[in-house]
């Protein structure tokens, strides 16, 4: 498997958020594009870039950061800036343990709530210390108005999900102009016609396969993102203008 590497004068483009990112020095790149984040943002693994995927494709998300700011657990603070965190560092540089912890995602919502999110792996999701600092940032940030939410991904790279995701994200970049043109009711003819998976309608609609994801990023469609990845035999079922189904990292909270 290719993999790619940031080059230094890419760091100057990346939002970071509170955290420096490393000049390379060997470290993988999950640098990733997204508008709702203002451009490129630098997740910390391929995790986080999945999850920075379905976040760019949900419509309930107005829009995300990532690393977006430091929990201060001592001070009961939210530090925002790197100085804050510096000074904060020094502050605490004589108390044990870790007194910091920096949310994977600071996510506003449509609805103009505001969350932060924690993503882990199967498997790989923290001992007690872990768990216990992270309700301490838990009871801190509820009191700035944020709901922290904890993601754990399938340690399964042939998970749905990590395929779906990606496909999603891709189709959300461009518009098949065929589909503008079809008439309100032809994905309800068409399931009156028999068909019941995405080829079927695929096939009706005169959708040629490599757009058929069109489909269901753009509400004609709706199916079951996280149980099978996106094939000619997936089971569909008109959306009616919804994008509910899109809506994906709550079929990971933990």
């Amino acid at each position: 498997m290719k993999r790619t590497y940031a080059r230094r004068p890419l760091r100057r483009l990346l939002e970071a958020g509170v955290r420096d990112v490393a000049p390379t020095y060997g470290k993988r790149s999950f640098a990733t594009h997204s508008d709702k984040a203002g451009g490129l943002v630098a997740p910390e693994s391929q995790a986080e870039r999945i999850v920075a995927h379905m976040l760019s494709i949900d419509p309930s998300v107005a829009s995300f950061k990532t690393q977006p700011f430091t929990v201060d657990i001592v001070d009961r603070r939210i530090l925002r800036t790197r100085e804050e965190v510096a000074e904060a560092r020094v502050r605490h540089c004589f108390r044990d343990g870790d007194v910091f912890y920096t949310p994977d995602f600071e996510i506003q919502l449509a609805n103009r709530c505001s969350e932060a999110l924690e993503v882990k792996l199967e498997a790989f999701e923290g001992d007690g210390y872990y768990q216990f600092k992270l309700q301490e940032a838990r009871s801190v940030l509820h009191g700035f108005g944020y709901r922290l939410r904890r993601i754990v991904l399938p340690n399964n790279r042939a998970h749905p999900a990590y395929v779906n995701v990606q496909l999603l994200k891709r189709a959300a970049g461009f518009r098949f102009q065929p589909l503008e043109l079809l008439a309100s009711d032809a994905v309800e003819s068409a399931q009156q016609k028999g068909a019941v998976t995405l080829g079927d309608f695929g096939k009706e609609l005169g959708v040629p396969p490599h757009a058929m994801t069109q489909l269901l990023v753009r509400g004609y469609l709706s199916a079951e993102l996280l149980k099978t990845r996106i094939c000619w035999s997936m089971s569909a079922q008109p959306a009616y203008g919804c994008l509910e189904h899109l809506q994906l990292i709550g079929g990971f909270e933990s």
